[in-house]
């Protein structure tokens, strides 16, 4: 923003602007009072042209879900962290998971992040070109492993993807004139949950769009028993729950734990 110094010698003062590191003068050796209601029209302005703080940066998350064929598991997670590799070097993020309760029991999940759109879709332009990535699709044509769906896109709407290795996964349906009621009781959850990091997805390309999910890491399979006893039961959770329902109702859920 702009910044303003007065520099004062008894009867008068000399105002002056820094604007993209250019010095100007607005007014010299002028009476004080004049000069302060000078300061006061031009902060004022300055102020209105001055655009609107963006309170929370939006993330692009793809998630790839690979349901083994029998005796095919061992395979089926090595190819998603070979394709992880593949992501990484196309400029990604990317983690496997396991399901290891709830809906999908046994799946394998490959999550992308990147930091926006263009990001995302530069990442998989760079996939395409990969030789490694030929040799990956040629393998699995050969030998399939699973029954392969994705990826599709969601992108943040609330917190941020984190690197915690068990994460909750609840998905709500919900009707699009809700989500904005709906996110914004994320703050009073995320008050409830404490340091536990929290996030809200919204498919952006997906087989269901009408959905939102919301996403709880943790430390550890055994934290997440502590916090279920400790903050799912409590009175507060509930009670924020039982409000939630109004904007959307609660389809599945699943317990995801991270293959290394």
């Amino acid at each position: 923003g702009n910044q303003f110094q007065q520099m004062t010698n008894e009867a008068f003062c000399i105002i002056f602007r820094f604007r993209d590191d250019e010095l100007v003068i607005l007014e010299e050796r002028t009476n004080f009072f004049t000069c302060l209601k000078k300061v006061k029209s031009v902060a004022s302005k300055a102020s209105i042209r001055r655009k609107p703080k963006k309170e929370t940066s939006m993330a692009i998350v793809s998630r790839r879900v690979a349901t083994p064929l029998p005796g095919k598991a061992a395979l089926t997670i090595s190819r998603a962290k070979s394709l992880a590799e593949i992501m990484v070097r196309a400029g990604g993020g990317a983690r496997v998971r396991k399901v290891i309760f709830g809906d999908g029991a046994g799946d394998i999940h490959l999550y992308g992040n990147f930091a926006d759109f263009t990001s995302g879709t530069k990442s998989a332009a760079a996939m395409n070109k990969d030789p490694q990535m030929a040799k990956w699709q040629a393998e699995r044509e050969a030998e399939p492993s699973s029954h392969l769906r994705g990826p599709e896109v969601y992108r943040t709407a609330f917190g941020e993807p984190s690197m915690k290795p068990v994460i909750l996964q609840r998905t709500y349906s919900i009707d699009r004139a809700n989500v904005q009621n709906a996110l914004a009781l994320m703050p009073e959850l995320q008050g409830i949950v404490g340091e536990t990091p929290l996030m809200a997805v919204l498919p952006t390309i997906a087989s269901v769009m009408d959905e939102m999910l919301i996403v709880y890491y943790f430390d550890s399979l055994e934290h997440f028993g502590v916090q279920l006893d400790e903050v799912a039961m409590s009175p507060e959770f509930q009670k924020l729950v039982t409000k939630a329902s109004a904007y959307g109702t609660l389809k599945s859920s699943r317990l995801l734990a991270a293959i290394d």
